[in-house]
């Protein structure tokens, strides 16, 4: 989909600035860390896979993960997805109010390589549990077992553009229908990382496509 971007990046020197904006374009790097508490069972059958959409259109899928409630994804399974930010469309009030955030004991995050190991669930984490933006201005991250939508997390184009890396865990929204129902206790959460891509990381995702 980057195929253009990437070879005109490989071409000459004077795309060296380390944040990648391109005709007004601005280009963001998500890892799709993982998901807790997609199911109450014990045993569970569910293949949960995220599907990425910015503005309502999708840009990227993960694989499933196999009988999993609390599912990983890695490199291997495209946790890594490249999204486009229209650069005149940051709203001035996002909707969302102010996240809880646990002090970290690392402030030298690796953030800054495109591929890095998932952190263990101690690692120390912001944790947002915000009311949805509106789907105009935001990136939505829907979690499917098969055809059966599990879930969905928002995140404004605001937040994403303020994030620098760190592993952020958001509110999963059940469906109406379950959300609405006496005897739903879904209380799941998705971690996830954004920054601002590299040149580097361009460069890389091209090669792994």
């Amino acid at each position: 989909m980057f195929d253009w971007l990437v070879r005109l990046l490989e071409q000459g020197d004077k795309h060296k600035e380390k944040t990648v904006t391109l005709e007004e374009r601005l280009f963001v790097l998500l890892e799709i860390v993982g998901a807790m508490g997609l199911s109450n069972k014990a045993k569970t059958h569910i293949d949960p896979y995220c599907v990425v959409k910015v503005r309502q259109k999708e840009v990227h899928r993960t694989k499933a993960i196999q009988d999993d409630g609390n599912p990983i994804w890695t490199v291997k399974t495209n946790s890594l997805c490249l999204l486009e930010i229209p650069d005149g469309s940051i709203s001035s009030k996002s909707g969302t109010t102010a996240a809880t955030t646990t002090s970290s004991n690392n402030d030298d995050d690796d953030s800054d390589t495109a591929v890095e190991s998932t952190k263990e669930a101690s690692e120390s984490t912001a944790v947002a549990l915000v009311s949805p933006p509106g789907a105009e201005d935001s990136v939505t991250i829907e979690i499917y077992h098969g055809m059966r939508l599990l879930g969905t997390a928002t995140v404004s184009f605001d937040q994403v553009l303020q994030a620098v890396g760190d592993r952020v865990e958001y509110a999963i929204q059940p469906p109406p229908k379950v959300s609405n129902s006496n005897n739903s206790n879904m209380k799941a959460v998705l971690a996830l990382r954004f920054r601002k891509a590299t040149r580097d990381d361009l460069i890389f995702l091209g090669k792994i496509k």
